[in-house]
């Protein structure tokens, strides 16, 4: 689809994230990585694909990959941030200082806004 806004340019995002998502929950980690990977070039439209990125990288022990996911999807405003703090497929970060640090930079910066 055209790189400008449309149906068909919303469908096929929505789509790369969904795809994402069952590949990861099948199992097949290494396909989920591919479609994260390929994923990225929309993610800032939909940051819902950092949050599956970041359960891909995590699943194969790429926690560096995965934790700068996270902050993709912190920066660009993702509206479901406070789950991935408790995603279980996001264990594998959570012992991670840098991981609770975004959360934390997260908070302060909401409550600076009110």
């Amino acid at each position: 689809p055209e790189k400008v806004a449309s149906e068909a340019r919303t469908a096929l995002v929505m789509a790369w994230n969904t795809a994402c998502i069952h590949a990861h929950a099948l199992g097949d980690y290494r396909l989920a990585v591919e479609l994260a990977d390929g994923g990225q070039r929309f993610a800032a439209k939909n940051p819902y694909i950092y949050h599956s990125a970041a359960c891909a990288y995590a699943a194969i022990g790429q926690i560096d990959r995965a934790i700068a996911q996270i902050a993709l999807a912190i920066e660009h405003e993702y509206e479901h941030t406070e789950k991935m703090e408790t995603d279980a497929d996001l264990g594998p970060l959570q012992s991670d200082p840098r991981f609770s640090a975004l959360f934390v930079e997260w908070r302060a910066r909401r409550a600076d806004l009110t």
